[in-house]
């Protein structure tokens, strides 16, 4: 089962922490969410995330600043068309520059 590591989330109110929480809880292709030392792992389902799962975690982990390389291993021949457009923001965070944060 596919793991999406996220180290040392910076949360700015216990509500904030609450809020990723639940949006990652939120997404179809997370099993479960859970804390582990000084991360938290998404664990997914599979590997074929949908295209609505995979914008999701997008834009989570592009809202808390965390690596987007952990991404790449979804794409797939259905989603390849705009999930590696390299005109998209998250472009060079994902496939190229794996130290790239986005802003």
């Amino acid at each position: 089962m596919p793991e999406i590591r996220c180290k040392k989330v910076l949360f700015y109110s216990s509500g904030d922490e609450e809020i990723f929480f639940n949006w990652a809880k939120s997404i179809p292709a997370i099993k479960d969410v859970f804390g582990e030392s000084d991360e938290i792992i998404l664990s997914v389902k599979s590997a074929a995330l949908d295209d609505d799962s995979l914008r999701e975690l997008i834009a989570l982990l592009h809202r808390y600043k965390l690596p987007l390389h952990q991404l790449a291993k979804f794409k797939n021949e259905k989603n390849q068309d705009w999930f590696s457009n390299e005109k998209k923001f998250w472009y060079n965070a994902v496939f190229i520059n794996k130290d790239v944060t986005v802003h």
